[in-house]
């Protein structure tokens, strides 16, 4: 008697390449999402001053890059082609 595998349970080497390649796409994405978190009370913080009357404590310089660095974080799959060479955008100085 032969053995045959079960074509159910064999990984290709393509199989394996796409579960990797999901892995760095998921890790990718954790990491952009703790990114931006990182800088949430930043935004809160600027908003919630202009609604109270106060003055912010960023200028409209810095409240303007740190948002253009969260929408880069946002746009970061969309403009990555491969997960694991990814360029992350530069946290401004705020």
């Amino acid at each position: 008697m032969t053995w045959t595998p079960d074509p159910s349970i064999i990984i290709t080497a393509e199989q394996k390449a796409g579960a990797q390649q999901e892995h760095a796409w998921a890790t990718l994405r954790a990491e952009r999402d703790r990114l931006f978190e990182e800088t949430r009370w930043l935004v809160e913080r600027h908003t919630e001053e202009l609604l109270l009357g106060r003055a912010t404590t960023l200028s409209a310089s810095e409240y303007a890059d740190l948002l253009a660095y969260r929408q880069d974080l946002r746009d970061l799959p969309e403009n990555t082609i491969d997960a694991a060479e990814v360029v992350w955008p530069e946290k401004p100085e705020v």
